[in-house]
Formats: C-alpha cells, sequence, structure tokens
C-alpha cells in the first residue's frame, strides 16, 4: 500500500470491502438488486493504486517503479490533498471509487483501457506530464465516460479540468521579489510540455517584463541528473551566482524543485535567505512551520473538491453543456 493510501487509510478517509473495492468511510457504495455498485469513479493520480490479480479492493503499490520516482515529494504531497477533497464530495453521493496510479506513461495508458472495461461512469485524473496518452482520454470521453482532469490538462482534449492559476501566482510572488529590491531573478523548473509549467515560466516573464527587467535565458535552468538518478540544481545555482551579475533570488517551478534548490544551496555554502531569497510552489509544509522561504500554496483539497462535484454533475447530467474550466487562486506565503 502507498504512502498516500495508507494515510487516508488511517485517518478514516477510506475503507476496503473483501471483493468489492474500496469506498469513502462512512457508508458502502449503494448497490442496486444485482449487487453492482450504481456509481463508480475512477480516480488516476501519482501514487495510487488498484490492485490487479491480487484479489479485488486490494491495494498495491505501482506494479513498477517511476521514471519519475525520485521526486516523488510533490507530487504524492499534491495527490494526498487532491483525493482528500475529491472524496469529501463522492462521499455526500455514495460512490464506489476505483483507483489507479500513473507513475509512467505506460501505466497511465494502462488505467486508461482498464477503467473503459471495469465500468466506470466517470474519472478523475491527475496526468502525467507526457502528452501520449491525450488519445486515451479522447478515447473515454469518445465512449461516454465523463472526465475532470486535475492540475493540468490537454489542450486539444474538450474535457472539464480544474487547475491552479498558475501564471497569476507566479507573477505575484515573482513581483514581490522584485519588491524586495531583487533584479536578478532565476527562474529553476523542470521543462516539461504541458499547461501548468508553461503558464508559471509565462508568470515568470510576465513579472519582469512589467518591472522593466530584461528577461535573461542563461538564469532560466533545468535540472542535472545524479548518479542516483535524482533531480539536482547544484550546476545550476553554481553557475547563477559566479555570473559577471550573480542572481540574489530564485523562483522554483514546485516542491521538487525548491528542496532541490535548497539541498544545493546547503552544499555550495550558500545562505537563505541571507545570501539568497528563494520562492516557489511549495504545498507540504504546515502554516505554523517557519520556512527560510517563500511558498506559494495551491488550494489542493479545494481542486479535488471541484472535480469531484463536476464530474458527478456531469454523470447525473446537470452540469453544464459546455466544459467547465476552474481556474482557483494560489495563496503566497512570506517566508518565516
Amino acid at each position: 500500500m502507498t504512502r498516500a493510501i495508507v494515510r487516508l487509510s488511517k485517518e478514516g478517509v477510506l475503507v476496503r470491502e473483501e471483493r468489492s473495492g474500496t469506498f469513502i468511510d462512512g457508508r458502502s457504495a449503494p448497490r442496486n438488486s444485482v449487487g453492482k455498485p450504481l456509481t463508480t469513479i475512477g480516480i488516476i493520480m501519482p501514487w495510487l493504486s488498484q490492485a490487479s490479480g491480487n484479489g479485488a479492493g486490494d491495494i498495491v503499490p505501482a506494479s513498477r517503479p517511476s521514471v519519475r520516482s525520485h521526486v516523488p515529494f510533490g507530487k504524492e504531497s499534491l495527490s494526498l490533498q487532491v483525493a482528500h477533497g475529491a472524496f469529501a464530495a463522492i462521499k455526500e453521493a455514495n460512490c464506489h471509487i476505483v483507483l489507479h496510479s500513473n507513475g509512467t506513461p505506460e501505466e497511465e495508458s494502462e488505467a486508461l483501457e482498464q477503467l473503459i472495461n471495469e465500468g466506470v461512469d466517470g474519472v478523475i485524473s491527475m496526468p502525467d506530464f507526457s502528452r501520449r496518452n491525450a488519445r486515451g482520454y479522447r478515447a473515454l470521453i469518445s465512449s461516454g465516460i465523463p472526465v475532470v482532469l486535475i492540475d493540468h490538462y490537454y489542450p486539444d482534449v474538450e474535457t472539464d479540468y480544474v487547475v491552479t492559476d498558475n501564471f497569476a501566482a507566479t507573477r505575484d510572488a515573482v513581483r514581490q521579489l522584485i519588491s524586495q529590491g531583487h533584479k536578478r531573478i532565476a527562474y529553476f523548473a523542470d521543462f516539461e510540455d504541458v499547461t501548468s509549467i508553461a503558464e508559471r515560466e509565462a508568470g515568470y516573464r510576465a513579472a519582469l517584463e512589467e518591472a522593466g527587467i530584461p528577461y535573461d535565458e542563461d538564469i532560466v535552468r533545468g535540472p542535472e541528473m545524479t548518479r542516483e538518478h535524482k533531480f539536482a540544481y547544484d550546476l545550476a545555482l553554481e553557475h547563477c551566482r559566479s555570473s559577471a551579475e550573480p542572481i540574489t533570488a530564485v523562483f522554483c517551478l514546485n516542491d521538487d524543485v525548491l528542496l532541490a534548490t535548497m539541498f544545493a544551496a546547503s552544499k555550495l555554502s550558500i545562505s537563505v535567505p541571507g545570501d539568497l531569497e528563494v520562492a516557489g510552489f511549495y504545498d507540504d509544509v504546515p502554516d505554523v512551520m517557519p520556512t527560510p522561504f517563500t511558498r506559494v500554496v495551491q488550494q489542493k483539497t479545494a481542486i479535488g473538491n471541484a472535480a469531484a462535484r463536476i464530474l458527478i454533475g456531469r454523470i447525473l447530467g446537470t452540469a453544464p453543456a459546455q466544459p467547465e474550466h476552474i481556474v482557483l487562486p494560489a495563496e503566497i506565503v512570506p517566508r518565516g
């Protein structure tokens, strides 16, 4: 069982029934005269998995390791909180749920095929960063199964989605760094071809442009891969700090990039925030815990809840004819 599922089970959010499946705690899924759940919702998220061949209803880790398993922190944290929000809405509808993990594009492709065969009534998914499975989502929708995407979406797939206002959140966080007097602000990212990443870079560029600060691609850096197959930003940080105009601040794409940047700063004996101001998307630290960096915090629970309510509306036939696109603001939490 994955850590996310273990935690949800311990908290009483999920229960498992032998040969029946996984349910929201408090009540089992309603059944018709032949014992089949009336409504079944499929959920695809990183580090969530439904058993295959080990007895119905068992939750097991993904069948093979993720190619991105070297940076699981941010995705698992996001999945857990989004799941909490989704389950709260699903509980009201007494639904049966089927969980699938998408640790790899191949695993996601298999999950999409299985969900059609499992007779689900709708699907909530945090899609993999690869666009190669867009066809699988279109196949689900074409078969009459509504899909709600979260975190990011495929522009060429006509479906509902719930995402963070990545552009405005990044722009506002970089604006804050600029207001503190920083003019050399690096942007550390993991350059994948997905909407959320593109929106965050656009927000970074917009904040610089409105402040009259030239965009410098030399301080927009991606990670290097270590021998242990982990992301690192040691070379990126060293390069940006040793240039003729060294950076004084850095904005980080997500939790994993921010953590790797903090590790790099520690290895290079760079004090944060004394020598370097750090800001970025970081969702997991409790508000009562002081941090040496500025956090951009997403409304994870609200994202999951909104996605589930949209999907239930689609299943019940009460949703608008056109796809719903919900964009939620993020909160800027100053360091300390």
